[in-house]
């Protein structure tokens, strides 16, 4: 599969249709494809929305609340939302909430929330809403997925995705925490990485915590860990290490 940007301005109708399908739209008394057509051009958000339903519904049977609210403010802000009623329950929740948002005039996509029930994971499904979302991104010139890696097993996942982390003090903590439960020479082996990058750039918030994923040692301590991350697509490597992660096996 290859992702090539198309071009799509939404029309009413597509809003009317994705009411149809349950969909609210917050925010706004009329007009909201004007509204995306302005401020978040080249957003399929009718394709879009339809895939994540046609994915997510069938997960669970639990009352599902779904919709997309719009936020007039400067800058502008496209949130989105897929929630079970149980989405809290780490066995059996189900939840996707993203944010379109606009940061020093470059369009930025947040990645607020994000489970499925434990029975469904290891299927694919991850990987496929990441190709969906991602092919927004790319049609509407999205810079950079930032992410908050705090639920459960998230530290691992997102590092496993390629994502760097933003916050030297974070990334310091989790160094920390490993001391205590390291040998010596796996201890000396994860801080020659950060030594390694702090080193070269002391200011830097782009530290590559996939290094330290890809150390088996490191699994349960990055599962357990909590950092800001994100991932620059206008940097040609991690944009390519992204897809070929997002294209790639099963999660």
């Amino acid at each position: 599969m290859t992702f090539e940007k198309y071009t799509h301005k939404i029309a009413s109708a597509e809003i009317a249709a994705l009411k149809l399908l349950g969909y609210r739209m917050e925010g706004l008394h009329a007009e909201e494809d004007r509204f995306i057509n302005n401020n978040f051009p080249n957003c399929d958000l009718h394709r879009l929305l339809i895939q994540v339903n046609n994915l997510l519904n069938p997960l669970s049977d639990r009352h599902k609340r779904k919709g997309v609210i719009f936020e007039s403010s400067i800058p502008p802000s496209l949130r989105l939302y897929y929630l079970a009623d149980d989405f809290e329950d780490v066995n059996t929740g189900l939840a996707i909430a993203r944010t379109f948002t606009w940061e020093t005039g470059a369009l930025v996509a947040k990645h607020d929330f994000f489970r499925l029930p434990r029975v469904h994971r290891g299927r694919g499904i991850a990987k496929q809403i990441f190709k969906d979302f991602l092919q927004q991104y790319i049609n509407m010139g999205v810079k950079k997925i930032c992410v908050y890696a705090a639920l459960e097993d998230g530290g691992f996942i997102w590092a496993k995705n390629f994502f760097a982390a933003e916050i030297k003090e974070e990334v310091a903590e989790i160094l920390n925490k490993a001391k205590a439960k390291l040998t010596q020479h796996q201890y000396l082996a994860i801080h020659k990485i950060y030594d390694n990058y702090y080193m070269k750039y002391p200011g830097g918030n782009a530290f590559p915590i996939h290094k330290w994923a890809e150390l088996p040692f490191m699994e349960s301590i990055l599962r357990g860990s909590t950092w800001h991350g994100s991932i620059d697509l206008t940097n040609r490597e991690q944009f390519a290490k992204f897809v070929l992660y997002v294209l790639g096996e099963k999660s």
